[in-house]
């Protein structure tokens, strides 16, 4: 049994890492065929992030927050399930890129989740984070957001988080790729 329990573990580990390497690719993508936008908006450091949907259900877009700087456009409204998408947190030249999105859904229970991603690209840290959690939707409708930045500031750049109760999970990892950051994370269920 525990020789089984570690293959999984290992296999989930390479599948993760598979699926990162995709999200950092296409946040490089993005990140080139946005220039001018980006240019044209700040001259601050900016973050490319993309978020997978492995759920079997779609996710919304539920809410936001920015420490420091905003987004380029606007949030995907929508992630249908097995798909990716994208958008750019342009940051203030001072402060970078800080901020926060709640996206929600249901899990294979019908259950209302919420999942959270925060990250900070301030430019004179030597190492950005990430701050990830999902849980009972319930748990974002009145999010501390002092709470949250706590919470933050204390995170890595690898952050993961499987609530025991909705058997949802989140993982996201944040890279610096120079003259912006990337930030790739993968939303289910299991």
């Amino acid at each position: 049994m525990a020789s089984e329990q570690q293959a999984i573990a290992k296999s989930d580990e390479v599948q993760h890492k598979q699926i990162m390497q995709e999200l950092v690719d296409n946040a490089k993508s993005l990140a080139m065929s946005s220039k001018s936008n980006i240019a044209a908006a700040n001259q601050g450091q900016y973050t490319v992030i993309t978020i997978k949907n492995t759920t079997s259900a779609t996710l919304n877009y539920y809410t936001k927050h920015d420490w420091f700087g905003h987004v380029l456009g606007s949030y995907p409204q929508f992630i249908m399930n097995n798909s990716s998408a994208s958008f750019i947190h342009v940051g203030d030249p001072e402060h970078g890129s800080e901020g926060a999105v709640v996206y929600s859904g249901k899990n294979k229970n019908g259950i209302p989740i919420g999942w959270l991603l925060a990250w900070d690209a301030t430019p004179n840290l030597p190492e950005k984070k990430v701050y990830v959690e999902c849980g009972p939707f319930s748990k974002y409708v009145n999010i501390d957001w002092s709470a949250l930045k706590a919470k933050l500031e204390a995170a890595d750049i690898i952050g993961t988080y499987m609530d025991p109760v909705t058997k949802t999970v989140i993982a996201a990892q944040i890279v610096n790729l120079g003259n912006y950051v990337g930030v790739g994370a993968t939303i289910g269920d299991v």
